[in-house]
């Protein structure tokens, strides 16, 4: 998975896109529109997965992943070196 923020603005509003390489579930990835409420963001996306409560960890950004049917595992996304 590729992670870009894009800008954050002032305001809190994040813009960026998440692609998948390879494909999950013939679903690639798209660009995003999200805000930063208590230090951390969401990412909502067409497939029905979403990313909650991301925020950096030290050097990784951290969160939950859930699936469609709701299924959550944690996760650690580190920065390209």
């Amino acid at each position: 998975m590729t992670l870009t923020i894009i800008t954050a603005d002032g305001d809190g509003w994040v813009h960026g896109t998440l692609y998948y390489d390879p494909p999950q579930d013939g679903f690639a990835g798209a660009p995003f529109t999200t805000q930063i409420e208590k230090g951390a963001f969401s990412i909502r996306l067409a497939n029905g997965t979403r990313y909650e409560d991301l925020h950096w960890c030290s050097a990784a950004l951290c969160g939950r992943f859930y699936t469609p049917d709701d299924t959550m595992s944690p996760v650690f996304l580190a920065r390209a070196p």
